[in-house]
């Protein structure tokens, strides 16, 4: 900005400074109390003043009041205050055209903008408050000036007024919604900072805390209200604070804590609402009659519908979707479902969306599993699917159902992405006028636009009629209430004088500028650091981090919280809730383009969130919100040769990768760890990437790759002469061996991993190779040497406080004991189990138990109970996704109905779980399944089948050297030959 903005403050003070979007220059020491009150008076009073009549207001006891009235004039001329004065030899008046800002129009402009919406602006309110810093013109007075100390008073108490309303409706929205009574909480907590009088705030304060399980401290509360009271009004609390301090008192849990002096809270349990994950806001939207009556048609009766919203940056796509998951929610019973395919992989919307149904899919290693058992799942509901921002088709065509009747909406900026995916495209364009006019009035008062209505229509005609445009004129607008609307029209007019106007992205661009153009030197650091988010969303910590902006007291928070709330009102941010917020995509290219120092700040968000990832490593929740942000980190950090830090990454995510799934992200960060630990020569961390490198292949099924990596840990280990890293390489290729049918060689590695395991003492490292040892002689059907080794585990782990291991052991003696016809004892360790995995709570081990305990039955002969069992455990893991642990039940369903007698249906479940483990690759099982085929077909008849059947699966065996086996099915196949 080549022109100076006055800043004028009187919220909690009285303060004068130059703005010129780069620095702030107060002003106010240079100016005397009268002229200062003069200035303030003026712009308070929006009218023509008589010099005479000023005079006398302010200096009512002298002789020589107009001559003291020049004076004053003076001292505001030589501040440079004089463009802002119309002065004439008889009339005085405050220039509102001219380049100023004033807090008390601005806080007055968003309470009024909140009061013309149907329902309560917070984002308008929250900005509103974050203005308050104080009673109006706190400190100030002119005890010898009456009527303006009147005029002080009077406008005191409506500011202070509009504000405790404001934050009345902030606080009354967090507790009608719970996930915001921590927004609540911190807003009663700024009330009563500013108002600590307002005895509702402490009720509101005491019901939040008690309700987010602080009851000591909603107790405590009430003694500070009980103080505050006394000091400020000298009163006790009221009968209804009371009230609510008995209620907390007696209540053990908050679940049924309700005030019928507070607003009512919806308790009802929500467990059978189907799920809407689109904002809960619904967008304040105008005109699109056309496309909206297209679409909802569409999507509501046609079969399986799939459409695509495109156009241009800011036209609106993403607020037309909004509006439409709202306005259509109850056409779709099981809900509506969003993703923002920006900062979203598919593996992690298809663990998202499932658990909205009931199913955890977070222990599914394959992404592609995750991907298949949500297309399974959406296949069976009518839901509304919508994807904002999608770039790429490939990235959401695995997540589209193949049947059923969902309805698909995508927005995207090119056809060509849309039609990948054989949506059908509808091509959103500008606004036309009249909604443009109503999208800008939305923002302005309707004064303005009555006095000047061709200026509306010009400035939404030099925009291009955009709404992301609109809505940052509107905004800049709206905050200088009095701003000529022609006089903006100009100046919009004079920056986009260069541009062809028909170039929307042009007009949008300059819209921008010239907002960016009025931002304070603080403002535009914060909205150049989020374009580093690139549209994804970030947290308040987060850009306070990049900003170097301590947090460490609720104030400095508030102040700070409040910059952003200043981009969300000038439509240049967006407030997700719960501190999150989310930069426009084009908004972030912006900044990008003035963000200076990039190496700087890109070591700084990589420094954060590798803090941020050490400090929440086993918190999944909070780091699935921040995946996308971390990912960037990993990227900056080798980008900027950060090596400790790529390192440091790997070490904090390593787990929590694996758990959730993330297993192309791990390789992909190990593969840098690999050039990270290569720059620093660190031949232990080489050796160990490699290890967590072949172990992230191996839970993805690349047996090659995972061989390779561990492979070239284990030579590293044996190099290093490092036991544990030798230990640890062996054990994970002696799994590789067990899956692969290498029995001599995992053998081998496990009595070398034993051997150093009892050197190094490792208790739990013995145990665990114990029953891996048992797992091999198990699968070799060596039922007494692996009874020995899980007998062995068994011990250790209970010695060693390894609960889960337990479990786990426990559930393979089961099978180990039936193979050797010991039922009772089987029986006996399935109940084991199960019980230690109710205790562990331990969902997956529960249904894994139940599976054990179903085997058990049905060899007891008790095949009701059997029966029942299996499907309890099919059911469990069915939720969970686990499908080969469900093939695995439904291998054991088909053996129950082969002990009813039932081969008709054994024979159907028989083949269904063989494609099931063919597509596992899973040889050992598909022998067993063809085994089973064979007998079912010999028990109904058809022998020539039920031999062509043994002949299979004794390929097959003699391909994996199962002995046992090939004995087993040549004496069927001895049995039944002719003659």
């Amino acid at each position: 900005m080549s022109q100076k903005e006055l800043r004028i403050s009187m919220l909690g003070g009285f303060e004068l400074s130059w703005g010129d979007g780069q620095n702030q220059e107060i002003i106010t020491n240079e100016l005397p109390d009268k002229p200062r009150a003069l200035l303030g008076y003026l712009v308070l009073n929006n009218r023509r003043h008589q010099r005479d009549t000023l005079a006398t207001l302010f200096w009512p006891d002298s002789q020589v009041a107009l001559a003291s009235l020049r004076v004053a004039l003076n001292k505001l001329k030589l501040a440079g205050l004089e463009q802002f004065l119309h002065i004439s030899r008889n009339y005085l008046s405050f220039d509102q055209q001219s380049p100023y800002w004033f807090d008390v129009h601005a806080f007055q402009s968003l309470i009024a903008n909140s009061r013309r919406q149907p329902e309560p602006n917070i984002a308008a309110l929250k900005q509103a408050v974050s203005f308050y810093n104080g009673e109006f013109l706190a400190g100030f007075s002119l005890p010898s000036v009456t009527v303006f100390d009147e005029e002080i008073l009077r406008l005191r108490q409506q500011l202070e007024q509009n504000a405790w309303n404001a934050f009345d409706t902030i606080i009354q929205a967090s507790m009608l919604e719970k996930v915001d009574y921590g927004v609540g909480i911190q807003y009663a907590q700024r009330a009563l900072t500013l108002m600590p009088w307002k005895e509702p705030a402490h009720r509101y304060l005491m019901w939040l805390l008690a309700h987010t399980g602080q009851k000591a401290d909603a107790i405590k509360q009430y003694e500070y209200c009980r103080e505050a009271l006394k000091i400020h009004v000298d009163a006790e609390p009221s009968p209804e604070t009371e009230e609510l301090l008995l209620e907390i008192r007696q209540h053990k849990t908050t679940a049924e804590l309700e005030i019928v002096t507070l607003p009512p809270l919806d308790v009802a349990d929500r467990e059978d609402e189907p799920p809407f994950l689109a904002s809960g806001q619904r967008p304040f939207f105008v005109g699109r009659r056309e496309p909206i009556m297209q679409l909802e048609r569409a999507l509501v009766r046609d079969k399986r519908p799939c459409w695509g919203l495109v156009g241009m940056g800011g036209v609106g796509k993403t607020t037309l979707a909004l509006f439409l998951a709202h306005r259509l929610r109850a056409h779709f019973p099981d809900g509506v479902l969003w993703a923002n395919m920006v900062e979203s992989q598919p593996e992690e919307i298809a663990t998202q969306w499932a658990a909205e149904y009931g199913y955890d899919l977070s222990l599914q290693r394959s992404g592609d599993e995750r991907l298949t058992w949500l297309r399974q799942i959406l296949a069976e509901k009518k839901a509304l699917l919508i994807f904002d921002d999608v770039r790429s088709g490939a990235k959401i065509r695995r997540l589209l159902p193949e049947s059923g009747d969902c309805a698909v909406l995508i927005t995207s900026r090119t056809e060509q992405v849309v039609r990948s995916i054989n949506a059908q495209p509808l091509a959103l364009s500008q606004f036309a006028l009249a909604n443009g006019r109503r999208l800008l009035l939305h923002h302005i008062q309707d004064d303005r636009a009555i006095n000047e209505p061709d200026a509306v229509d010009e400035i939404c005609h030099l925009v291009g009629n955009l709404p992301l445009a609109i809505n940052i004129a509107g905004s800049y607008l709206a905050y200088r209430p009095y701003r000529s609307l022609a006089d903006f029209a100009e100046l919009l007019k004079q920056r986009l004088a260069p541009h062809n106007l028909g170039e929307g992205d042009a007009r949008l661009q300059e819209t921008i500028t010239l907002s960016w153009a009025h931002l304070d030197e603080r403002q535009r650091c914060l909205f150049t650091l989020m374009s580093l988010f690139n549209g994804r969303t970030f947290s308040l910590e987060a850009i306070a981090a990049l900003a170097e902006q301590m947090l460490d007291s609720r104030e400095k928070q508030y102040q700070f919280e409040d910059q952003l709330q200043m981009l969300v009102q000038f439509s240049l941010l967006q407030d997700e809730g719960q501190r999150q917020y989310r930069q426009h995509n084009l908004l972030a290219s912006f900044g990008l383009e003035k963000l200076t120092d990039v190496e700087d700040v890109q070591k700084r968000y990589s420094r954060y969130f590798a803090n941020f990832a050490e400090r929440n490593a086993a918190n999944y929740k909070l780091l699935q919100r921040d995946w996308g942000n971390l990912d960037t980190a990993v990227h900056f950090a080798e980008k900027n040769q950060q090596w400790e830090d790529v390192l440091r990454f790997t070490a904090a995510l390593k787990e929590a990768w694996f758990k959730r799934g993330r297993f192309d992200e791990a390789r992909h960060a190990f593969e840098l760890a690999f050039q990270a630990a290569g720059r620093l020569e660190e031949d232990t961390l080489l050796a160990r990437n490699w290890l967590w490198w072949g172990q992230a292949c191996l839970e993805q099924g690349d047996q090659t790759e995972a061989r390779n990596w561990l492979q070239k840990a284990l030579d590293l280990y044996d190099e290093l002469e490092d036991g544990i890293g030798i230990a640890d390489a062996e054990f994970e290729l002696a799994r590789l061996d067990i899956d692969q049918t290498l029995p001599e060689a995992a053998e081998r590695r496990l009595n070398r991993v034993l051997a150093l395991r009892r050197e190094q003492n490792d208790d739990s490292g013995i145990a665990a190779t114990k029953y891996r040892f048992a797992r091999l002689w198990h699968r070799q059907l060596n039922e007494e040497k692996a009874k020995q080794e899980a007998e062995a585990a068994l011990a250790r782990q209970k010695a060693v406080g390894d609960e889960l291991g337990r479990c786990r052991t426990l559930r393979l003696l089961v099978f180990i004991m039936i193979g050797l016809n010991q039922y009772d004892v089987a029986y006996s360790y399935a109940g084991e189990a199960l019980a230690l995995a109710y205790k562990l709570e331990d969902l997956g081990e529960i249904a894994l138990a139940q599976k054990g305990m179903a085997t058990a039955y049905r060899r007891l002969g008790q095949l009701e109970a059997a029966s029942q069992a299996a499907a309890e455990s099919f059911a469990a893991l069915e939720r969970m996704g686990d499908r080969r642990s469900m093939n695995d039940v439904r291998f054991l369903q088909c053996l129950i109905k082969r002990s009813e007698g039932k081969f008709q249906e054994a024979m159907l479940l028989a083949e269904e779980c063989q494609r099931e483990f063919s597509r596992l690759k899973d040889t050992l099982h598909v022998t067993y399944c063809l085994i089973h085929r064979g007998d079912f077909n010999k028990e109904l008849g058809v022998l020539q089948t039920a031999v062509h059947h043994w002949q299979d699966a004794l390929a097959l065996a003699k391909k994996i050297g199962n002995e046992t086996l090939i004995q087993k099915i040549n004496d069927r196949l001895q049995a039944d030959q002719p003659g």
